[in-house]
């Protein structure tokens, strides 16, 4: 899923605006709000699923590393065993 995006709000009112263009931009910021509300929410739950995965991919990292060092200490020591047997 691609990231959501939140939308920019419209702009707010200000106090030293006339009437009627501050209850306009009123309305509109108010009215703006559940959409902010939902596309927050919709980028937490994006983060959330992300921040998982990256734990999981660390993990799975880890694993992965541990599990080399202990390969390489095997070869080293097979690579030791064939060096005396020589």
């Amino acid at each position: 899923m691609a990231q959501p995006i939140v939308n920019d709000l419209p702009a707010a009112p200000t106090r030293g605006e006339d009437p009627a263009v501050f209850a306009a931009k009123a309305n509109a910021f108010a009215g703006s709000l559940p959409s902010l509300a939902s596309d927050v929410n919709q980028l937490g739950a994006w983060m959330n699923t992300a921040a998982q995965q990256v734990a999981t991919d660390a993990q799975t990292t880890s694993d992965n590393a541990i599990s080399a060092l202990s390969n390489a200490g095997i070869a080293t020591t097979k690579a030791g065993e064939a060096a005396s047997d020589a």
